[in-house]
């Protein structure tokens, strides 16, 4: 069994809270199910509201004209993740990915 102590350590990538982490893209529930997620144990979790331009368009926005999407964000040793949000009004999860590989 693992435990998870708070540290207000920076990200990997070295972004912060409102930007979206280097490499972020969509995944499918399919891709999802056959990433590490399930196999490692993630190095760091956070939370981030993340700015970005639109949905299709994953960079850095600004809050006057972008996005938000609002992410929890898992961190594998090889500063690698998967990131999960929500739509809360239809009910359903994203996945994503980000990191380099």
């Amino acid at each position: 069994m693992y435990s998870l102590h708070y540290n207000h350590i920076p990200a990997p990538d070295k972004t912060e809270y409102n930007d979206p982490p280097i490499g972020l893209k969509s995944i499918t529930e399919k891709d999802f199910s056959h990433s590490v997620f399930f196999t490692h144990t993630p190095e760091a979790t956070e939370y981030r509201q993340i700015v970005v331009k639109s949905k299709k368009n994953l960079v850095k926005g600004d809050l006057y004209t972008g996005i938000i999407i609002c992410m929890r964000l898992f961190w594998f040793s090889d500063k690698t993740g998967i990131g999960m949000s929500r739509d809360y009004d239809s009910g359903k999860v994203e996945y994503w990915e980000f990191g380099s590989k």
